[in-house]
């Protein structure tokens, strides 16, 4: 997330969220811009998706924040609305319009503060990807970061996640097909490794997560060459 909108028309209360914004991030290491507009229409003139998420007074003239928020989704189904009122009933139409919460003014750093922690929770779980497991008795679903690694034993595949060991019937060629693109890497005939999890390399050992795998001298140079790929694309 690296740019926040805040419409209002008051520009005392707009400078006040600002200010209230940017002392968040400033104590949380956050690295997003702010961008003020002084009404819906100014917001909304030539609208590109740039903003991640909006502060919308509801009270606005000309276009009220319920109004502008349904023309803005029509233009970016992703933003995030957050509405900014006197009266908290206004507030709850908008989530008829997908607004994922709203803050009753008198505005405040701690209103703010758990508006913002919360946000970043739901735009951190949108991010998340999601694998489907077939096991033996359920379909499961799997957050694509919580798997450690990947075993195969005979017929069976073993997905080791943070939490548990998820056993589904597969080969380790159709596991490595679907993880390959999210960061995996096979580290030798049996075992595919999340890189995200390794902490260094010995040899021809691999380290995560308290484990030690052993790579395979014909995987070792695409696996050291994926890992590098991979530290360099976590750094921009």
């Amino acid at each position: 997330m690296n740019r926040i909108a805040i419409v209002e028309d008051k520009r005392e209360e707009a400078k006040l969220l600002e200010s209230i914004l940017s002392k968040y991030k400033n104590e949380n290491d956050k690295g997003f811009i702010i961008d003020v507009y002084k009404d819906a229409f100014d917001f909304l003139d030539g609208y590109s998706s740039v903003h991640q998420v909006v502060f919308m007074d509801i009270e606005l003239p000309g276009l009220n924040g319920i109004e502008a928020a349904e023309k803005l989704r029509k233009l970016d189904e992703d933003i995030s609305i957050i509405f900014v009122t006197h009266i908290s009933d206004f507030a709850i139409k908008g989530y008829e319009v997908g607004a994922i919460d709203y803050v009753v003014k008198p505005v405040t750093y701690s209103k703010i503060k758990n508006k913002m922690n919360r946000l970043y929770d739901i735009r951190l779980m949108r991010k998340r990807k999601k694998i489907l497991l077939k096991t033996e008795y359920v379909f499961q679903t799997v957050f694509l970061d919580s798997i450690i690694y990947v075993e195969v034993e005979g017929h069976y595949l073993y997905y080791h996640t943070l939490n548990q060991s998820i056993k589904v019937r597969g080969t380790l060629k159709e596991a490595y097909l679907e993880l390959k693109a999210h960061g995996f890497q096979k580290c030798n005939k049996a075992f595919i490794v999340n890189l995200a999890y390794v902490d260094k390399i010995e040899g021809n050992t691999v380290f995560l997560h308290n484990l030690k795998l052993e790579m395979s001298r014909t995987q070792r140079n695409d696996f050291i060459k994926r890992l590098d790929e991979f530290c360099l694309r976590s750094k921009n």
